[in-house]
């Protein structure tokens, strides 16, 4: 009787215990645009353009997510137009300094037109889950509009 007592009680407390739920999680060779979207389409606006690459909106900025299963990473990539107030010669000096003092993102300006690409890698050699992939959603989307600040501060950091 003594025994179970003590199971009914450990169940009982065991229910008031939270539990954390896990990310859903896919192995290298089961990622997918289909799932990635799944995953983003609770967040952001989302769809699959005429490419098969993966479009995340955030207000008005687009996200381009496309999956390189040879090396097995995760582009995410953001475009946006050239910032009129600067001449193509200091966006690229800012694309410069900002990447010598950010990690992981890598921005570039179009030496022909001056619009800016802001893109990071997310490797997913031992698969990839959902948390993972919306942080790095999330951080890039901070990382974009970072350096358009920066931009507009003429370089200097906050």
């Amino acid at each position: 009787m003594k025994k179970l007592v003590l199971l009914v009680t450990l169940v009982v407390l065991g229910m008031g215990v939270p539990v954390a739920v896990a990310a859903a999680e896919v192995s290298a060779n089961d990622v997918s645009v289909a799932i990635l979207k799944d995953w983003a389409s609770e967040k952001y606006g989302c769809k699959i353009d005429k490419d098969g690459d993966l479009c995340v909106k955030q207000g008005d900025t687009s996200m381009y997510v496309q999956i390189l299963p040879k090396v097995k990473l995760i582009h995410l990539c953001c475009f946006f137009e050239p910032y009129n107030k600067r001449s193509i010669n200091e966006m690229i000096q800012f694309a410069n300094k900002f990447n010598d003092n950010k990690r992981f993102v890598r921005v570039s300006i179009d030496p022909e037109d001056g619009s800016t690409t802001c893109d990071y890698y997310l490797p997913y050699i031992g698969g990839v889950n959902s948390e993972n992939f919306l942080d790095a959603i999330d951080w890039l989307f901070v990382m974009q509009d970072a350096f358009e600040k920066f931009v507009i501060a003429g370089g200097e950091e906050d």
